[in-house]
């Protein structure tokens, strides 16, 4: 995944301490809780779950995937399950400021005119490899008429994407209909 991704997926869910936060109220006279960022909080954790300096035990965090799934926008816990979460975005959150921190520092902000494109995830790219690549981008915007030109910017810190400015505006060929 790419840092800029991984950054705005947990955008969304730190605080100003660059905690995991959870939006959550108790209900039924404090017998269960309800999360209302449930889907964006699973997701921060299930990425930074990919993370080698995480070695925070996922057995409880798995098992609320499982039961709960990743898509629902907010879900009811049980006093367990919400101490289980908790107790996994605590073990996290103690090494979420330094985390995300380095991120930070790594991400610039992307020029809205920036196209980012996955190169191939085999190993042994060759050169004719990206020039078949480039070729068929130069077709595409071709295709949809890019006015100006469009410049090769570098490579996206950390990742295999590679980054092209667009240096005019895009828009589609006018239809006339009679």
């Amino acid at each position: 995944m790419r840092l800029g991704e991984l950054k705005n997926i947990l955008d969304v869910v730190l605080n100003d301490d660059n905690k995991i936060t959870l939006d959550y109220e108790q209900i039924y006279g404090g017998q269960a809780f309800r999360i209302n960022n449930y889907s964006a909080v699973i997701k921060a954790l299930i990425e930074l779950k990919k993370q080698e300096w995480n070695d925070t035990p996922s057995g409880q965090f798995d098992k609320l995937v499982e039961t709960y799934g990743t898509s629902a926008s907010s879900v009811i816990l049980n006093n367990q399950e919400y101490n289980e979460l908790m107790q996994y975005i605590n073990s996290i959150n103690s090494k979420m400021p330094v985390f995300y921190g380095i991120i930070d520092s790594m991400v610039k902000k992307q020029n809205e005119h920036m196209i980012n494109v996955r190169l191939p995830d085999k190993s042994d790219i060759s050169l004719q490899d990206l020039s078949d690549i480039n070729n068929r981008l130069d077709k595409i915007f071709k295709e949809i008429n890019i006015d100006g030109t469009y410049e090769f910017k570098g490579f996206d810190v950390g990742s295999s994407w590679y980054e092209i400015l667009i240096l005019g505006a895009g828009h589609r060929k006018a239809r006339i209909i009679h």
